[in-house]
């Protein structure tokens, strides 16, 4: 089973990843810890959901990749980093209360209107992949993402004209 999806893997993986990631980590270093992943956890996956159980893995796995790259560069002072955390604190109250905001959003939707909209904007993944990924169609994966992102539009714009709304 590993021959078969290490090569798929390996390649959705690099072409995720490209170059964002520090230097050490590659898509074939993410490929191995899918294929890693996929042997300690396959007994519960049925047969016929395997493609989409597997780019699942990969897609939690490019995850934490992304994220151990960015404590990385974190700990060699990257000059942004510095340059951000160095703003006054009124600015950095009003990135914390704006992330709180979209965390808030997000915890109001259903969980995947969650996964959908983590996909396309963290994990930057089309339509396409994501359709093949939670085992539907491009159409579908659209318009899941449209009333999403709708259903957030609105609830903030309710908030607007009625704060005591939380």
């Amino acid at each position: 089973m590993v021959r078969i999806a290490y090569p798929l893997v390996r390649e959705y993986c690099e072409r995720r990843i490209g170059t964002s990631l520090h230097p050490h980590s590659t898509g074939d270093d993410v490929a191995h810890d899918v294929c890693l992943a996929l042997m300690t956890s396959i007994g519960g996956c049925q047969r016929r959901f395997l493609l989409p159980f597997v780019y699942g893995v990969a897609i939690h796995k490019m995850g934490d990749a992304k994220r151990r790259a960015r404590r990385h560069s974190r700990s060699d002072h990257d000059p942004a980093v510095t340059d951000r955390d160095a703003d006054d604190p009124e600015s950095a109250a009003l990135r914390t209360e704006s992330h709180d905001e979209v965390r808030r959003q997000l915890a109001a939707l259903p969980e995947r209107d969650r996964q959908i909209l983590h996909m396309r904007f963290v994990l930057e993944m089309s339509a396409e992949r994501m359709a093949t990924v939670l085992g539907t169609t491009p159409g579908a994966v659209r318009v899941a993402q449209h009333r999403a992102l709708r259903n957030i539009e609105n609830r903030a714009n309710l908030e607007k004209r009625s704060p005591d709304v939380r």
